[in-house]
């Protein structure tokens, strides 16, 4: 009796002690997998410097307004040619003008499969449901370090870091300075930096009708550009109406 009691307890230690292995095991075998996620992470983002405001910066959202404005520079005197739009430059005086650049519309959705061989931020995007360039880069600069966690599956460890490394491609100058996102009737976009901090802040433009602009202003204060955001917006109105 004595004997069996001994053999069931050293059975009970065995599977104890088995038990322990077993989860010290599982436990080992999770944080390799962990560290080779992280391993890639590195190697995508070895030439980012995840402290800098940079990249731990992300779009803020600002309303424009109806303003009327002291319009000493005559800026409801411009003629814009929307329908024709491809470089429009405005000169004021020896200090102050605007220049309108058309861009192209489908440049990220062309750019991304360049830095996704796996698929990986091309998936995301659908399963997001993003249709054009603009809903794709606000989704893109929203991104920061903190969205990598250890306890995130591996898919989305990479997933995220691939799409640290295409922010710290696409964004624009003076992006670190300050990013404010716009959204009015027919146009919305992205305004870099303002006219208190930059000497030509930029501010890109997405339309209604899938086209994209980059203006780039000196001289102009930050009611003065959002004046032209909205007189833009306006003939992009009247440009849809009579299409």
């Amino acid at each position: 009796m004595s004997m069996t009691k001994n053999a069931s307890s050293i059975w009970q230690i065995k599977k104890i002690r088995f038990f322990i292995l077993g989860v010290i095991l599982i436990g080992l075998i999770f944080l390799v997998i962990k560290s080779v996620s992280y391993l890639q992470v590195r190697l995508i983002i070895k030439d980012i410097n995840l402290k800098s405001r940079y990249i731990n910066t992300i779009p803020e959202s600002r309303s424009i307004q109806n303003i009327t404005i002291n319009n000493s520079i005559k800026l409801d005197s411009l003629q814009i040619p929307i329908s024709s739009l491809d470089t429009f430059f405005a000169r004021f005086n020896d200090n102050t003008h605007l220049t309108i650049i058309k861009g192209d519309a489908n440049f990220i959705s062309s750019f991304i499969p360049d830095l996704d061989s796996d698929n990986l931020i091309q998936d995301e995007l659908k399963k997001n449901g993003f249709e054009n360039d603009f809903e794709i880069i606000n989704f893109i600069y929203n991104k920061t370090p903190n969205d990598i966690s250890f306890w995130n599956n591996s898919k989305d460890i990479r997933t995220n870091a691939i799409l640290l490394k295409i922010k710290s491609t696409i964004a624009m100058n003076h992006y670190d300075k300050g990013c404010y996102r716009f959204n009015l009737n027919h146009i919305r976009g992205f305004q870099y930096c303002n006219p208190e901090m930059c000497t030509k802040p930029m501010t890109q433009i997405f339309t209604s009708d899938n086209n994209e602009f980059l203006m780039i202003t000196k001289g102009l204060s930050q009611q003065e550009i959002d004046y032209m955001l909205r007189l833009l917006d306006r003939e992009y109105s009247r440009y849809n109406e009579t299409r």
